[in-house]
């Protein structure tokens, strides 16, 4: 028989998902594609079980089943797939409502970006606009809030004092992203235009530490006097409150506790902790003083806190991980002890040295086979 009814279930509440007439020689990739258009969450992901085996995306139904009727089960994944139009620079969900808060760069909707109210931060020539897609309504970018809409940049007063410089036109255009015609309209108008090199530059790394607050870190460019921030978002009003500024900011994220790391480059790689900060009581210090916790060599940009084990853990270089525990806790007795400060001679990046925290290097599995055949 070329055709067969398949039933799948729900591997949580049970209840059946839908009830599908297929051809029995396609492929189980495309019997996920017809369970997506046969629910109400399009962009739920799963995974479809045969008697508790996970099937693969290229299994064909006709090698897995005899019959003409048949049953799967599927396991939704704590993952979406939603298609963007645009750059997204981050994305993360917010605990308990499982709404997801994305940050782009630019507008998700067909409304005209002058008519869209921001709930808090609404700066009208913000690249980086914050959106929160809400669960209840299957994540639609049609009913999406738009937190807050920022620029990458301290003050427009920055650009003010840049502009007032008296440079001769061939020296303002090496380094500026405007000409110096596109300058005096901007004066004149008022209206700025941060033009395609700021858009392109823009970014940033974002944590969600509770279902009232996410932390975010960017980088002002040099063009602007530089700087690393650490800025506070208010999933409730929109606000954002500065919370540290820093010499260089890359990924971020909290403690349980509130307190805040960061990765950052200066003479290599380096993971701080705002020092007298928390996610609800900003440093009052410009620049904000930091403990370094870990430089050791070989250390990633990405970083991330493990609550049960109370210990941060970074990316690397070379296929393996770090973790970084605070000193003398021990928290883990496995992998290789690396010193966690650098030499003196070797280093001159800002921050209090005097407290590390102990790193581990682990090996990813793959890694340690080929080392430990």
């Amino acid at each position: 028989m070329s055709t067969m009814r398949l039933k799948i279930t729900s591997s949580g509440s049970g209840e059946v998902l839908a009830l599908l007439e297929l051809d029995r020689a396609i492929l189980v990739e495309q019997v996920l594609k017809d369970l997506a258009r046969s629910t109400e969450a399009p962009f739920r992901a799963y995974t479809l079980l045969h008697n508790d085996r996970p099937l693969l995306p290229t299994e064909c139904l006709r090698d897995i089943f005899e019959g003409d009727e048949a049953t799967l089960t599927a396991v939704a994944l704590p993952m979406l797939k939603i298609p963007c139009n645009l750059d997204v620079l981050a994305a993360a969900f917010i605990p308990n409502s499982d709404d997801l808060l994305m940050v782009t760069k630019g507008n998700i909707t067909a409304v005209k970006d002058e008519e869209i109210p921001a709930l808090g931060d609404n700066d009208p020539t913000g690249i980086l606009w914050f959106w929160r897609l809400f669960r209840a309504e299957q994540w639609s970018f049609l009913s999406a809030s738009l937190v807050a809409r920022r620029s990458p940049c301290l003050s427009n007063n920055a650009l003010m004092e840049l502009w007032a410089e008296e440079k001769d036109k061939e020296e303002f255009e090496s380094y500026s992203p405007w000409t110096k015609e596109e300058v005096e309209e901007q004066k004149r108008t008022g209206i700025i235009k941060w033009g395609k090199k700021f858009v392109d530059q823009a970014g940033l790394y974002l944590r969600i530490h509770d279902e009232s607050h996410a932390v975010f870190t960017w980088n002002q460019s040099d063009i602007l006097g530089g700087c690393g921030n650490v800025d506070r978002l208010d999933l409730a009003t929109g606000e954002v409150t500065n919370l540290g500024r820093i010499w260089d900011a890359w990924d971020v994220t909290t403690d349980s506790s509130g307190r805040i790391f960061y990765t950052s480059c200066y003479d290599g790689t380096d993971v701080h902790l705002l020092k007298d900060t928390t996610l609800l009581q900003p440093s009052s210090e410009k620049p904000t003083p930091t403990f370094i916790v870990s430089q050791t060599v070989g250390l990633g940009f990405n970083l991330c806190f493990d609550a049960t084990l109370k210990v941060l853990v970074t990316s690397s270089r070379d296929g393996a991980f770090f973790v970084i525990s605070p000193p003398g806790e021990g928290r883990l007795d496995v992998g290789e002890g690396l010193p966690s400060i650098r030499p003196p001679g070797d280093d001159h990046t800002p921050g209090d040295k005097t407290a590390p925290w102990d790193t581990v290097k682990i090996l990813e599995p793959v890694t340690w086979q080929k080392e430990n055949p």
